[in-house]
C-alpha cells in the first residue's frame, strides 16, 4: 500500500484519538485522576486500531482479532484496578476505549466517514455528561410513559404500515356508480405509512423540543426547539 494512501486513514485515526482523547483528559482532570486514559493514550489506541486492521487486510483477520483482544484486557484490567483500588463503578471511559481502537480500525478499512461520524457522536455525548444526569433526575414516571408511547408509534407502528397508495380503491367503493379517473391512482393521499409518518414527524417535533427544555432549560430550550421545528 502506498504512503499516499495511508496518509488519509492515518491523519484521520489521529484526529479520532485527539478528539475523544482530549474530552477523556478533561473528564480525567476534573475526576481527579481515576482513569488510565487520556488524550496521549487515545491517540495511540486510535493508531493500534488503525495498524490492527491494516495487519488483518495485510495478513491474517486473526491478527486483527488478537489485538482487538488484547485491547479489551488491557480496559478489563484497567477498570478491575481502578475498582479496586478507588472503588470506582463506571466503565464509561473503558467503552469509549474500545470504541477508539474500532474506528482508527475503520478508517484503515476505508470507512473514513463513518468512522468521524461515530467519533463525533461519542464526543458529543461524552461531554453532555452533566446535561443528561440533570435531564434524567428531572424525568418523572409520566414522561418516561410518553417516551415509550413515542418509540411504539415510531419504530413498532409505522413500519408496519404499509406503504402503499389506496386513493383509487377507496374513492372507487366510496362513489361505485361513479367514474374514478385512473389519475386518482397519482395523488397519493391515501397512503397509510406516509399518513402516520406525518404524525410521527410532528410527534418527533414536540417530543424533541421537550427533550431540548429540559437539558438547556426554558429559554435557550425553546429557542432550540423552534430551529428544529
Amino acid at each position: 500500500m502506498e504512503i499516499t494512501t495511508l496518509a488519509l486513514p492515518l491523519l484521520t485515526c489521529l484526529l479520532i484519538g485527539a478528539l475523544i482523547g482530549l474530552e477523556r483528559e478533561k473528564s480525567k482532570q476534573s475526576a481527579k485522576g481515576l482513569s488510565a486514559i487520556g488524550i496521549r493514550t487515545d491517540i495511540l489506541i486510535s493508531l493500534y486500531g488503525a495498524l490492527a486492521a491494516f495487519l488483518g487486510q495485510s495478513f491474517s483477520p486473526l491478527l486483527f482479532i488478537l489485538c482487538l483482544c488484547s485491547v479489551l484486557i488491557f480496559t478489563i484490567s484497567s477498570y478491575i484496578y481502578l475498582m479496586i483500588k478507588h472503588e470506582r463503578i463506571g466503565i464509561t471511559t473503558e467503552i469509549s476505549t474500545i470504541l477508539v481502537f474500532l474506528y482508527g480500525a475503520m478508517t484503515m478499512a476505508g470507512h473514513l466517514q463513518l468512522a468521524v461520524i461515530l467519533a463525533i457522536l461519542t464526543t458529543l455525548i461524552l461531554s453532555i455528561r452533566e446535561y443528561i444526569h440533570t435531564a434524567v433526575k428531572n424525568i418523572n414516571y409520566q414522561e418516561l410513559f410518553d417516551t415509550i408511547k413515542f418509540a411504539i408509534i415510531a419504530f413498532i407502528i409505522l413500519p408496519l404500515l404499509p406503504n402503499k397508495n389506496f386513493d383509487l380503491p377507496v374513492f372507487t367503493f366510496l362513489f361505485p356508480n361513479q367514474h374514478v379517473p385512473s389519475s386518482f391512482n397519482t395523488i397519493n393521499v391515501l397512503n397509510p405509512y406516509n399518513i402516520w409518518f406525518l404524525v410521527v414527524l410532528v410527534s418527533a417535533i414536540s417530543f424533541l423540543g421537550y427533550i431540548l427544555i429540559k437539558i438547556f432549560g426554558k429559554n435557550r430550550g425553546i429557542t432550540f426547539a423552534g430551529l428544529v421545528g
